[in-house]
């Protein structure tokens, strides 16, 4: 599993890695629905660190990623809108 952050770098993942990163995305998406921006900014901070426990790929060598990440320090309300969750 390969996952892009985006304004960083891309990452292979274990498959422990990558299950870990899905219960964080379970629990990103409830803080987004209830506006929570305090979960989001920890749950967020939470899921870049775990995919930043893969590998780092090589800057150079583009693959095709299987997710991708907004960068660090995005705040609620752009994770929205870049999800199509609000205009």
């Amino acid at each position: 599993m390969i996952v892009r952050i985006m304004a960083d770098a891309q990452y292979r993942l274990t498959d422990d890695a990558f299950d870990m990163l899905r219960v964080l995305d379970d629990d990103l998406l409830k803080a987004l629905e209830s506006d929570d921006a305090a979960a989001f900014q920890r749950i967020f901070h939470d899921a870049v660190e775990v995919v930043r426990t893969g590998d780092r790929l090589d800057p150079h060598a583009l693959e095709p990623s299987d997710l991708v990440l907004p960068p660090e320090g995005t705040e609620l309300q752009e994770a929205k809108r870049l999800l199509g969750l609000t205009q």
